[in-house]
């Protein structure tokens, strides 16, 4: 109790946590019904426990840099495995953050991740039919926030080791990379709100970019074993729930979006070799990428329509078969009639065609 009335009266203090009681309301006040809440409930109520009962702990010692320790406490080599992919996968996240509303974002950033994202995603990112337009083209200021954060978090690698908890450069160094890593992930929010008109990249080509990077930091990762659960901190602990939390959430989202059961022991199989935050990316790429095979055939259909001399702007090749193939103007007459008896037009009849552009709507007779 001690501890709690000496931070109390910080205005920074007062200021974090009314911003997370606010967006902690917006976010559980647009979520689905059913699981989303309570498993929401579970995340930021397991991990603040352990957070507050280390930092109490670590307070009572005379520690005065939570952030930092707290973060030294996570990321020391026998832990940092966990904790990078954690970081690798926020990274990602904030990526697709791009189509949530601020407070989801203030809520993850501030609360917990998976906390944030299982309200959201059965929400609003679960539509099997693919991303809205909008979804698909991300604004370049959050890919290039989630390649510098991936940065940052490699970074701290060489720094995980505690050795150095009382070399004063090296701790300047892990703090500076840790805070700027921080910084990272709240510009592409704020740069955003600031620039809604900013260039914007495929997400299919994004993601899977992102999934490279993101699977390269996590092989790059020291290789210490974590230990048993019992010999955990309570920091290490509350990483570790978030981020299985986190790995669980991928897993849902991979099966809203596929209902396959396939796809699902695919992804549950490759987390381990290449993490959860690049097994994410990739899911986010494949669902970006729907409509490519049709993108595909267009434009290989309009290259070969100007290959046989069709007129700008045609990509009807018609029906090329026997006699018909002798030329355009007989081949796009053979598909007309094949159509028009497919659809069981007979002598007489009409077709309407009601176009956008010039010329008028127009009556087609059949012969």
């Amino acid at each position: 109790m001690d501890v709690v009335v000496a931070l109390a009266p910080e205005p920074l203090v007062w200021l974090y946590f009314s911003t997370l009681g606010y967006a902690a309301t917006r976010t559980f006040g647009g979520a689905a019904r059913g699981w989303p809440r309570p498993v929401a409930l579970v995340s930021i109520a397991v991990t603040w426990f352990l957070i507050v009962r280390w930092m109490v702990e670590y307070k009572r010692e005379g520690g005065n840099e939570i952030l930092v320790q707290a973060y030294v406490d996570v990321l020391r080599t026998s832990h940092y495995a966990v904790s990078a992919q954690l970081l690798t996968w926020v990274a990602v996240a904030i990526v697709w953050a791009h189509e949530a509303p601020l407070h989801v974002i203030l809520f993850g950033m501030l609360g917990a991740m998976s906390a944030a994202f299982a309200c959201w995603i059965p929400a609003n990112a679960s539509d099997p039919r693919g991303p809205a337009p909008s979804g698909r083209w991300i604004p370049v200021g959050h890919v290039a926030g989630a390649l510098a954060a991936l940065y940052s978090t490699a970074k701290l690698a060489p720094l995980a080791d505690p050795a150095w908890a009382h070399n004063a450069p090296e701790r300047a160094e892990f703090s500076w990379w840790l805070h700027l890593l921080h910084l990272i992930l709240a510009v592409p929010a704020v740069l955003g709100a600031l620039w809604p008109g900013q260039p914007r990249v495929d997400g299919r080509w994004a993601y899977l970019l992102l999934a490279g990077a993101v699977a390269c930091v996590h092989w790059r990762e020291p290789q210490g074993a974590p230990g048993a659960l019992a010999r955990w901190t309570d920091c290490q602990l509350s990483i570790g729930t978030d981020l299985a939390l986190c790995a669980l959430l991928t897993l849902y989202y991979v099966w809203s979006t596929t209902r396959s059961v396939g796809a699902l022991l695919a992804v549950a199989a490759a987390m381990p070799v290449a993490s959860p935050g690049a097994v994410l990316a990739a899911a986010l790429a494949a669902r970006s990428a729907r409509g490519l095979r049709r993108e595909a055939a267009t434009a290989l259909q309009a290259r070969l329509a100007r290959a046989a001399g069709a007129p700008k702007g045609w990509m009807n090749l018609g029906l090329r078969e026997g006699a018909c193939a002798a030329g355009e103007e007989g081949a796009c007459a053979a598909l007309a009639e094949r159509l028009a008896r497919g659809a069981g037009l007979e002598a007489g009849d009409g077709v309407l065609a009601v176009g956008s552009v010039p010329p008028p709507p127009s009556i087609s007779h059949f012969p």
